[in-house]
């Protein structure tokens, strides 16, 4: 069992935790366990659907807790176009993403070049290895 990050919200049937910060303009989500494509879809359905307020901010995505990544490229590039569809492109924003395992480190690279291959209006994709680097370069752009 995976242990809740301090002020994260945490429901034990759910494959992630996460904490909107409102001041900073970004959402913090840890997803840990397997990583499917329902996985990525229950996160945006159950945080981005539902808090309309939050549309245009940033997001830490932290994947350094996750076991296994069982999403295809196909997956993935639809993965981006759903996100797109939630997106606010009046508003710049970045996604900040931290893993540490290799094969993870790779599926962020994969989903950060189609990012590129769809670039959005106003939005920046970075991939770390650190989470002090990811908040830094997350909150400086909230600064702007």
């Amino acid at each position: 069992m995976h242990s809740a990050k301090e002020g994260m919200v945490s429901k034990q049937s759910l494959p992630f935790q996460y904490k909107i910060h409102e001041v900073e303009r970004y959402v913090e989500v840890c997803f840990h366990g397997t990583m499917n494509v329902n996985t990525v879809l229950t996160y945006l359905q159950h945080v981005w659907l539902n808090k309309p307020s939050i549309a245009g901010f940033s997001e830490l995505v932290d994947f350094r807790l996750v076991d296994d990544v069982d999403i295809n490229t196909g997956e993935l590039a639809n993965l981006v176009m759903a996100g797109r569809a939630l997106d606010d492109s009046s508003q710049p924003s970045r996604i900040a993403m931290i893993a540490s395992d290799p094969y993870a480190f790779f599926k962020g690279e994969l989903y950060q070049t189609l990012q590129q291959l769809y670039p959005a209006k106003n939005k920046e994709v970075e991939l770390f290895k650190d989470e002090d680097t990811a908040r830094r370069w997350l909150i400086d752009a909230s600064l702007l």
